[in-house]
């Protein structure tokens, strides 16, 4: 196991901070998608409704794969997850974040159709959802690649507390 070059306030400080952070959008993303969907909270148009929540998806989801391993790393002082969460944390980063940022291209997008052509009705549901499903097959596309062409394993380096390839 690789052991921290950090000091141990160093340690606590980035500890709590990640803490929060999980909290907060796990917290923050969650009450977004309840909301929309329990009492419909959201009052924009389906399509607005849509890529909000798959907004808030792709932020838990970063979450998870990014900043829980994370945490754990710093508590124990060392990668202790193994080689094979290291590769899916070092890879599987990349989908949530151009997801992400897909995403709000999309809202961006969809606003600007809105506000430039008030009259016309807007894209469908049909084709929101397709859009959304394009955004996550988009994002997928450049960490298959590079899995298939280097097969090396992830390092974790703590200057960066990320795992690497």
């Amino acid at each position: 196991a690789v052991v921290s070059t950090q000091s141990t306030g160093e340690e606590i400080v980035f500890s709590i901070y990640d803490i929060t952070m999980i909290l907060t959008a796990c917290i923050g993303n969650s009450l977004v998608i309840y909301a929309s969907y329990k009492f419909n909270a959201l009052h924009f148009d389906t399509g607005s409704v849509l890529l909000i929540e798959n907004l808030a998806i792709t932020d838990i989801t970063l979450t998870i794969i990014a900043y829980i391993p994370k945490v754990v790393t710093l508590l124990s002082r060392g990668w202790i997850l193994g080689p094979t969460l290291c590769y899916v944390t070092a890879f599987g980063q990349f989908i949530p974040g151009a997801t992400e940022i897909l995403t709000l291209m999309l809202i961006s997008a969809y606003r600007f159709f809105l506000v430039h052509f008030p009259f016309r009705a807007g894209p469908t549901l049909r084709i929101t959802k397709l859009l959304i499903t394009a955004t996550w097959s988009i994002a997928l596309v450049p960490p298959v690649f590079f899995i298939l062409s280097n097969r090396s394993m992830a390092i974790f380096d703590f200057r960066t507390l990320a795992c690497i390839t």
